[in-house]
């Protein structure tokens, strides 16, 4: 519960909220981790929801996982937008059909998988950018 936010974290999740965008992270921490982190990291009320993979039973990059988002939201798998900070995680989300960006800070090399999320960028002023033209 300790870690830091990255430094564009507020602006590019205030850009996404007032966009008219509901807001949940789908970890696989409990969900007093999460909270305690997002709490720490005074980001705590810009999300609408917390999402725990204990719900599941399963960690990412199970489908179990990803499917928590379906059915917190009642929406189709096209529907949410989903961003990943691991390319395991982002491959694993667009492999369950979410529309995915990786959120590739380090600029590692992609694993060589069956899959590539549909955007990559380096923080989440891409990601919000990506977000924006999609609309």
């Amino acid at each position: 519960t300790e870690l830091a936010p990255w430094p564009d974290a507020e602006a590019s999740l205030v850009r996404l909220r007032d966009r008219g965008l509901v807001l949940a992270p789908l970890a696989n921490f409990s969900p007093d981790m999460i909270e305690a982190l997002l709490t720490r990291a005074k980001l705590r009320p810009l999300f609408a929801h917390v999402i725990s993979t204990d719900a599941a039973a399963s960690y990412k990059p199970a489908a179990r996982a990803y499917q928590l988002g379906v059915d917190r939201f009642a929406l189709s798998r096209s529907e949410i937008a989903f961003s990943a900070f691991g390319g395991w995680d982002a491959v694993g989300a667009t492999w369950f059909g979410y529309p995915t960006c990786w959120v590739n800070r380090l600029g590692v090399t992609s694993e060589h998988l069956s899959v590539l999320p549909e955007h990559t960028g380096p923080d989440l002023v891409a990601l919000a950018d990506w977000i924006a033209a999609r609309a």
